[in-house]
């Protein structure tokens, strides 16, 4: 998936990941599909409506 919403930090976090990477993949699409924007914060992705986390 290819989206200018997503966060090349968040890329790397998922490369890293060794549990729940398949689970962290799957929930990504679906809030970048709701149209969130992807921020990455805390050492963890973040997703904003309308700019609130």
């Amino acid at each position: 998936m290819t989206n200018s919403r997503m966060n090349p930090k968040v890329d790397e976090f998922l490369g890293k990941a060794k549990k729940w990477k398949e689970e962290y993949e799957t929930l990504r699409n679906i809030v970048l599909d709701c149209e969130l924007n992807e921020e990455f914060k805390w050492m963890h992705p973040c997703y904003t409506f309308e700019k609130k986390t």
